[in-house]
């Protein structure tokens, strides 16, 4: 079949005739019209009817009204796993294109009714009035996590997740771009070359997590595909045309919104975004692959604005949006040099505070010793002995690595009070050739004793530390910083300065240490 990326006329009549609200069996004062590349979306007093066009894109084909009617129920069964309060059921059209009737038949085409939203809590709209906060996206990761976690499986012999999928997937989106109006073909051609190559480096990944890591996910998770309802970011508008891009790695789900973020300026939410999901699901092995699904989800946004010039009258926007995409796919193939950052002090001296400040700006991979010491030992007994502590940072020093070699910051969130602790962390910076920072946290005993007391009646802090503990500590347990460690350090004191402030003397450090050649012993 040929492809076919303009909608039938009949369709476009039909459209049309939807635009009265006198077509409807409820209340309606106003229709109004959302056209995609794939659809119109019809709002209609309190619900939303989602029309697919008759369209043959290659990577979709909606041409037979048997197609639609299955790519509708489809999409009604997928999405109502994540927003179940917002799909209701798929309705018949019948009647004529000019003359339509709803739930009649026999049906000349079918839409799925939802129940309509305020357009203003699209999470893009959210974001341009600057009220979309940290803690929405620590939660949506966080309920992101636990859905990929309990998302089916593929079957066995079924070929999705697999690296020839994966690169069909990615090289499809050259075509539909290179076809739209403008002069991008040498632009098109070295990136293509630049994510082949990277693909090429990380197929055996690809391949090894095709076993045991694919899971049916929602596939196209960007901003204008969420909801803020009541507090809570809802994902709609998943895939379901192709079960190639929702049977695939969490880690190339997860990257889309954090590429959208990224794009729109807003690389700080897209770390807080991350490392929440990152915390959550200890899916850190998927870390190396990032860059090249987050490149992926860039290619996509571009193609689809591409699409878009191609099926109507160009518009400036949306040959901005091509150019846009195209600019972050190239920024994510070449990342600045990584940098390591050690948090070290007692317990309540403010290290996670800090970190959690740092992170997001410094566009870091969190690593909190107290998160993965309860990830690798669940029981309690046990969970402080010295060869779990030996685990625990082997472990971090392990993903350290992982993410440092991947190209990536990283801030190990420990109390690296022993210098056993630190030395295998500047060796790893040593052999990687790359700057270390040392944030030594800092404040007085009875700050830290009021902290950790405050700390264990609220027990909302992954960390375990008691008075006992910090009075061990207090009492000289542990060894200091060396002549060479105290060049690394910068001395953060929590009692007299703001946390958004110590964070911002922590960034500044870790910028001129990345401009310094220090070696590391």
């Amino acid at each position: 079949m040929t492809s076919r990326i303009t909608p039938p006329k009949a369709q476009l009549r039909l459209v049309e005739a939807l635009l009265d609200p006198a077509r409807y069996p409820h209340q309606v004062q106003r229709v109004e019209c959302i056209e995609t590349h794939i659809s119109w979306v019809l709002l209609a007093g309190d619900y939303a009817y989602k029309v697919k066009k008759g369209v043959d894109l290659g990577f979709l084909d909606f041409t037979t009204l048997s197609l639609r009617r299955h790519f509708c129920q489809e999409e009604l069964r997928l999405n109502r796993r994540l927003a179940p309060r917002l799909y209701l059921d798929v309705w018949s059209i019948g009647g004529s294109p000019e003359a339509p009737l709803w739930q009649e038949e026999p049906a000349i085409e079918y839409a799925v009714r939802m129940r309509r939203f305020p357009p203003e809590a699209r999470l893009d709209h959210v974001l341009e009035r600057g009220e979309l906060q940290p803690h929405h996206l620590t939660l949506f990761a966080d309920r992101m996590a636990r859905f990929h976690d309990r998302a089916d499986r593929p079957p066995p012999a079924s070929p999705w997740g697999g690296e020839d999928v994966v690169w069909q997937a990615i090289e499809e989106n050259f075509a539909p771009i290179a076809e739209a109006p403008g002069e991008r073909g040498e632009r098109l051609a070295a990136l293509e070359e630049r994510v082949g190559r990277l693909f090429e480096r990380q197929r055996e990944r690809i391949r090894r997590r095709r076993q045991g890591r694919i899971r049916c996910c929602h596939g196209d998770l960007h901003l204008q595909n969420l909801v803020l309802l009541e507090g809570e970011v809802v994902p709609f508008d998943g895939i379901e045309f192709n079960p190639a891009f929702y049977w695939i790695d969490p880690i190339n789900d997860i990257a889309f919104l954090f590429m959208d973020l990224n794009v729109r300026g807003e690389p700080a939410l897209a770390w807080v975004f991350l490392n929440g999901w990152l915390t959550a699901s200890g899916d850190y092995e998927g870390l190396p692959l990032l860059p090249l699904y987050a490149t992926y989800r860039a290619l996509v946004r571009a193609k689809v604005s591409a699409i878009r010039l191609v099926q109507a009258a160009a518009e400036r926007e949306t040959r901005e949006a091509v150019e846009r995409y195209l600019g972050e796919a190239q920024r994510l193939l070449a990342p600045p040099p990584p940098i390591l950052v050690l948090m070290h002090g007692l317990s309540g001296s403010g290290k996670s505070v800090v970190a959690g400040h740092l992170t997001p700006q410094l566009e870091a991979v969190w690593l909190r010793s107290d998160v993965e010491r309860k990830r690798l030992h669940p029981q309690q007994q046990g969970r402080y002995a010295p060869e779990t502590s030996d685990r625990v940072f082997d472990h971090l020093r392990k993903i350290a690595r992982l993410a440092l070699e991947s190209g990536f910051n990283v801030v190990v969130d420990a109390t690296f009070l022993e210098r056993k602790r630190r030395k295998p962390f500047l060796q790893l910076a040593g052999e990687l050739d790359i700057p270390l920072v040392i944030l030594h946290v800092e404040a007085p005993p009875e700050v830290l004793r009021r902290r950790v007391t405050e700390r264990a009646r609220c027990a909302t802090d992954p960390s375990e530390a008691d008075l006992r503990v910090l009075e061990q500590q207090l009492a000289g347990r542990g060894d200091p910083l060396d002549e060479e460690e105290r060049g690394l350090a910068l001395s953060l004191d929590t009692e007299n300065t703001s946390p958004e402030e110590l964070a911002k003397e922590a960034l500044a450090a870790c910028r001129t240490f990345r401009l310094l050649s220090v070696e590391y012993t």
